[in-house]
C-alpha cells in the first residue's frame, strides 16, 4: 500500500471516531469540566464537518470567525485549568470561569450550526445540547469580589501586571493632547493623586 492510501484511511478513521465520540458525549451535564471536555469533542467533529464546505467556506467567512471563537475559548479553557491547578488557585472561581466559557462556546456552536448549509446541518443533529448553564447573581458577586478578598489570587494578578504609575504618566504625557494643555495637566494631576 502506498503512503497516500494509508494516510487517507487514517484520516477517514479519525473522522469517523470523532463523529461518534461527539455523538456520544453529553453536553447537558451540570459538571462544567465534563461539559468542557464534551464541547472539545464536539468542536473536533464540527471542524471535520465545516471542512466539507470546501471553497464555500471562503464565501461564508463568518463561519470561520465563529470557529475561531470556539477554538480560542477552548484554548483559554485549557490555559485556565492549567493555571488554576499549577498555582493552586480558588476552585470555585475556576468552576465559575469554566461555566462562563462553556456558555460562550455554546453560543458560537449555535451560531455555526445556524449558518451551516442544510446538507451539513444533518451531520451534527443531536451532537450538542446548546442549553446554557445559568450563572447566578451569587456567582457573579463571588467573582467580582474574589480578586480583592483572596490574597493569593490578588498577589498572582499583581505579579502579572507590569505597568507602573510612571509608565501610565508617560503615556498620558505623550498622547496627542498638545492642543489642550489644561486637559492634559488635569489628567496628570489626577494620575499623580
Amino acid at each position: 500500500m502506498d503512503s497516500f492510501t494509508i494516510n487517507i484511511k487514517n484520516m477517514i478513521n479519525h473522522t469517523i471516531i470523532r463523529y461518534f465520540e461527539s455523538l456520544t458525549s453529553y453536553t447537558g451535564t451540570n459538571n462544567q469540566y465534563k461539559k468542557f471536555d464534551s464541547l472539545c469533542s464536539n468542536f473536533a467533529n464540527m471542524t471535520n464537518i465545516v471542512s466539507l464546505m470546501g471553497g464555500q467556506l471562503k464565501k461564508e467567512q463568518i463561519i470561520s470567525g465563529h470557529m475561531a471563537d470556539i477554538f480560542s475559548n477552548i484554548y483559554l479553557g485549557h490555559a485556565l485549568k492549567y493555571t488554576f491547578d499549577k498555582n493552586n488557585l480558588d476552585k470555585q472561581t475556576e468552576s465559575i470561569c469554566i461555566k462562563m466559557l462553556n456558555n460562550e462556546i455554546l453560543d458560537s456552536i449555535e451560531n455555526v450550526t445556524n449558518l451551516l448549509p442544510t446538507h451539513l446541518k444533518v451531520l451534527i443533529i443531536g451532537h450538542t445540547n446548546t442549553k446554557k448553564s445559568y450563572i447566578t447573581q451569587t456567582e457573579i458577586d463571588y467573582i467580582s469580589t474574589i480578586i480583592w478578598d483572596n490574597k493569593h489570587l490578588n498577589s498572582y494578578i499583581e505579579d502579572k501586571i507590569s505597568i507602573s504609575k510612571d509608565d501610565i504618566l508617560d503615556k498620558i504625557r505623550n498622547c496627542n493632547l498638545s492642543h489642550d494643555t489644561t486637559l492634559l495637566n488635569d489628567i496628570i494631576q489626577v494620575a499623580n493623586y
